[in-house]
């Protein structure tokens, strides 16, 4: 490995060579550079030491060059359509899109047209947010909708007043939805799958399920039932399998399991009196309902779930 002059380096490193200079110069890579740098406990944080440019103005000379260079790399867009759809109203975006460029460069153009106007600051008084927001307990966006702005200029000013943003859960607190929102809030969250990932124990009872090859679908939306939901595993009637099964893969911990006795939290009595109506319910309309615990299925082999399928 070639060595490197580590004094030399360090040295002209504090003076503002860049790494990528200093490899050109001992004809090795960036990465080396920096790497040795690292292992020499120099730091690569460039604001403490002097950089070559800092206090040096350009000269006239590299001035012009730099103007010439800017020119020649300059986009041409159509100025007559800037200029006419930013008095018409149109927002920035829109403008972006439609000439493709940036805001920087949309902007530059608008101040050399003398056209750009620097929007003032929305005014919104103090009493305004405590009414709406406070006081009628209205959402950020109905709050915006009040006063004329948006979402995110009424959740900076209430950072400004030092007014506490509610969480979105608490700003739902005592709204009473009608029948019809309650019945298409249903079929919106019988089509949405949750959890998003399977648990460990439901991945084991799911590879039992292959391996006996039985046919089997995870998270299907239960209509049948008062208290629809979406059981973990359900085993329609096939070959061997003679009435529909639901399986629960019961958490210790969130089903409340009696032998384990894990620590409890305050909703533990309705999920226990909730997993019971279910079972019930299924019974009902004919189904069967295998809850296993948590602890079961870890240390549960294929035979045991074949006889307690009782296939």
């Amino acid at each position: 490995m070639k060595e490197l002059n580590k004094k030399e380096i360090i040295e002209l490193y504090k003076k503002g060579y860049s790494s990528i200079k200093l490899g050109k110069k001992f004809n090795v890579s960036q990465k080396t550079i920096s790497n040795k740098l690292n292992k020499w406990g120099v730091s690569l944080d460039r604001s403490k030491y002097k950089s070559p440019m800092k206090g040096k103005k350009h000269t006239k000379q590299s001035l012009k060059k730099m103007s010439k260079i800017h020119k020649k790399y300059r986009k041409e867009l159509n100025n007559d359509m800037i200029k006419k759809m930013y008095l018409r109203g149109d927002s920035n975006k829109k403008i972006k899109e439609k000439v493709g460029c940036c805001y920087p460069t949309l902007k530059k153009r608008l101040e050399e047209m003398k056209v750009y106007k620097k929007k003032e600051r929305i005014k919104i008084k103090k009493e305004d947010l405590n009414k709406y927001y406070i006081k009628q307990g209205l959402s950020l966006v109905k709050t915006g909708q009040k006063l004329n702005c948006s979402e995110r200029t009424i959740k900076d000013r209430l950072k400004e007043y030092g007014i506490k943003v509610r969480n979105l859960s608490k700003s739902r607190i005592g709204i009473k939805f009608s029948k019809e929102t309650k019945r298409k809030m249903k079929i919106a969250r019988a089509k949405q799958i949750c959890p998003v990932k399977d648990t460990s124990i439901e991945v084991k009872i799911q590879n039992f399920l292959s391996l006996l090859h039985i046919e089997f679908f995870t998270h299907k939306y239960i209509s049948e039932i008062n208290h629809g939901y979406q059981c973990d595993i359900l085993i329609p009637v096939q070959n061997g399998i003679a009435q529909k099964i639901i399986i629960e893969c019961d958490g210790c911990y969130w089903h409340g399991c009696p032998i384990c006795k894990l620590n409890s939290y305050k909703k533990l009595g309705e999920r226990k009196q909730l997993d019971s109506n279910r079972t019930k319910e299924l019974q009902e309309q004919g189904f069967k309902v295998i809850r296993i615990w948590e602890h079961k299925i870890r240390v549960m082999e294929l035979n045991d779930f074949e006889e307690m399928l009782g296939k």
